[in-house]
């Protein structure tokens, strides 16, 4: 069966008007899908696509536009959240590759910056569905939030779907947070985290899915324990009242990893910026199954690795939830 899909993966990519190369087809020949333990696990993926809007020097923009549409296929996901999808060669190659999808968003809409820069319309931004979205919308960070020029020609945000499965609505949040290992970084960050807060109050009492590159470190990465960049994800576990899906962390668990991904810089650390995050309502509660990182040499198409979780929603099973044993802040 798995032969099958490979070749059926070829010829698709051959007859799309694409030119093929002899790398491209390797790389198709080696993915493999990634299965799941059973039909009724909701599987969502986060996933910074490295998308620039602009030429980066040995980023192979080309090569691994080409390629992501064809490896997130093959993730099995139901809910794909996708960050950094500002080029429209991109998108445009994601929206036909999963025009099955749903989404109620524009992402064909363009934007100009500085006149020679074309973005994307979402901050980045892109949530597809298998289930119906019944609502869409994008909020964008207050400038003030955002803290310098590149921040703001990214337009950074929180795109919002309500979607549909079976009876039941869950709520994903799909965002891209504020980059930078600074005070103040962390601090613009913690806004944009308030302001995403804000919003949730006025959702009630939903279940919630929140996804992305929220650009800050598990506090259990002991081994860079002179970061101060532990406020955030406090805030997100004792106020906002989230549950991490990596509750078992290691270092299988970071998303930048220069040990194994050559698009990432090589003088860079082991960090763990990707998360996927659940709030639960009073009446459901989002069961974690599974969470990973997807680390596999044949799924590296971006400087950061995306982070796959399967969850399960029902009223039975309380969730698993992290240890806090090393997390600790000063006042």
């Amino acid at each position: 069966m798995q032969a099958f899909v490979h070749i059926v993966l070829v010829l698709i990519f051959f007859f799309s008007n694409i030119t093929v190369d002899k790398s491209i087809l390797s790389k198709l020949s080696e993915l493999n899908t990634i299965e799941k333990k059973d039909n009724e696990l909701m599987r969502v993926i986060s996933y910074n696509t490295w998308g620039l809007p602009i030429p980066v020097a040995k980023s192979d923009q080309s090569f691994r536009f080409r390629l992501i549409p064809y490896a997130l296929n093959q993730t099995n996901a139901d809910i794909i959240c996708l960050q950094e999808t500002f080029h429209p060669e991109l998108r445009n190659r994601i929206l036909s590759r999963f025009n099955n999808y749903n989404f109620l968003s524009d992402h064909e809409c363009d934007k100009r910056k500085l006149l020679f820069i074309k973005t994307d319309c979402h901050g980045g931004l892109m949530t597809l569905s298998k289930y119906p979205v019944l609502d869409e919308s994008f909020h964008e960070f207050p400038i003030s939030n955002r803290g310098n020029f590149i921040e703001d020609i990214g337009a950074k945000g929180v795109l919002i779907s309500k979607i549909e499965k079976g009876r039941d609505t869950v709520y994903i949040l799909n965002t891209h947070l504020y980059a930078g290992e600074s005070s103040k970084a962390e601090s613009i960050r913690l806004s944009q985290l308030k302001y995403i807060n804000n919003l949730i109050q006025k959702l009630g009492d939903v279940n919630i899915i929140l996804a992305g590159d929220l650009n800050f470190e598990n506090p259990e990465i002991y081994w860079n324990q002179d970061l101060k960049a532990q406020l955030c994800y406090k805030y997100m576990i004792d106020q906002m009242g989230f549950i991490d899906s990596d509750f078992q962390f290691s270092e299988a668990s970071c998303t930048i990893n220069p040990k194994i991904n050559p698009y990432t810089k090589a003088q860079d650390r082991l960090k763990k910026l990707d998360y996927i995050m659940v709030l639960n309502s009073l009446g459901k509660v989002i069961q974690i199954e599974d969470a990973k990182a997807l680390a596999m040499k044949e799924w590296i198409y971006s400087d950061h690795l995306a982070w796959l979780t399967d969850i399960r929603l029902t009223s039975k099973i309380k969730p698993k939830s992290i240890s806090m044993t090393r997390y600790t802040t000063e006042d």
